[in-house]
């Protein structure tokens, strides 16, 4: 998302989020910031608000009411030139296309995919890349999603729910290509209600709850008095747990 001179600010509640281009990006909270570099675990129970919070970053806040693959030509649209890089719902892919017409696609719109990389992948994973989208499990979708995601060169990265609908060895594979692109040039925020799986590579956490966001808390410093697990069921109101 490139800004030329101004800068673009989110509000979500009490929560401010601005995004600015200096030669790089940084994500500012009420009292604290992501720098390149950072990984944010985006956390909250369902309906908290958090796949919203990603749309405004991601500027498609708006875009609710249209549907299926025109919606997500508007995303490919909004973001083939910009600095960021959105998981969009696995729904959204054309039922009635095959894997590589998908990977193709990407390639001819988004100037930064790396288009071998992609295929590589898949490959690893056993795709198909003759099958129509319709013909893949909800897991593959979702891998097909992740990968095409990562691989557009951004400045920031934006997971919902990454690992959801995934089986054991996919989840695998997807987290190590998660790690493998982690650098000190990119921001990562994901969603998940998966955290202790993910907890152990973020640095930052944000809390969503009734909508209302939280600061943005440096993982070490929670370490520091109490389980990330812990501070998480805290901030929630989870008594009992």
């Amino acid at each position: 998302m490139k800004k030329n001179k101004t800068d673009n600010f989110i509000g979500f509640k009490d929560a401010i989020i601005k995004i600015e281009q200096q030669n790089q990006y940084t994500l500012k909270s009420i009292n604290n910031e992501l720098k390149p570099g950072s990984i944010l675990g985006l956390l909250g129970l369902n309906s908290s608000g958090k796949t919203s919070l990603l749309k405004r970053i991601a500027g498609i806040e708006n875009h609710f009411l249209k549907e299926g693959f025109k919606y997500y030509l508007d995303i490919i649209e909004k973001n083939k030139n910009s600095d960021i890089s959105y998981l969009a719902d696995i729904e959204l892919l054309p039922s009635e296309i095959k894997v590589y017409e998908t990977v193709n696609y990407f390639f001819d719109i988004m100037n930064s995919f790396n288009k071998n990389r992609a295929l590589e992948d898949l490959k690893k994973l056993n795709f198909n890349l003759n099958l129509p989208i319709q013909s893949l499990s909800q897991g593959q979708k979702k891998a097909l999603l992740f990968i095409l995601t990562i691989y557009c060169k951004a400045a920031v990265y934006l997971f919902d729910e990454p690992f959801a609908n995934l089986d054991i060895i996919m989840r695998n594979y997807v987290l190590e290509m998660l790690i493998g692109e982690i650098s000190d040039k990119k921001i990562f925020i994901i969603t998940t209600h998966e955290l202790f799986e993910l907890e152990n590579i973020f640095s930052h956490i944000m809390i969503l709850n009734d909508n209302t966001s939280s600061n943005i808390y440096e993982v070490e410093k929670i370490r520091e008095n109490k389980s990330l697990n812990d501070f998480y069921m805290e901030a929630i109101n989870v008594k009992n747990y």
